[in-house]
């Protein structure tokens, strides 16, 4: 099975590169899903779930091909979409 985004193409099986640690800490079996997070400043935000692989890096350049002014490292768990340094260690974003 495979999700699409747009032009990104995320395989279901990243999530088997997660480690056991990273796994333990949903209590719902399923990994924590990291989500990149773009703000163009008192306009608009958009948020979509990225492949595992991403990095910050990825995300700032997203945010920049869309002319958006911000960006925000989330993780989406079993108790909703966090962002900020908790939300970045969960789902190792680097």
């Amino acid at each position: 099975m495979t999700l699409r985004f747009g032009l990104l193409i995320a395989p279901l099986a990243v999530a088997s590169a997660l480690t056991t640690t990273a796994m333990a800490q949903t209590n719902t079996g399923l990994p924590p899903q990291k989500v990149c997070s773009v703000i163009a400043t008192n306009s608009w935000r958009n948020d979509i779930p990225v492949p595992h692989t991403w990095t910050k890096q990825d995300c700032t350049d997203w945010a920049t091909s869309i002319s958006a002014t911000e960006t925000q490292f989330g993780c989406m768990t079993h108790d909703g979409l966090t962002y900020g340094t908790a939300a970045e260690a969960n789902c190792d974003w680097q």
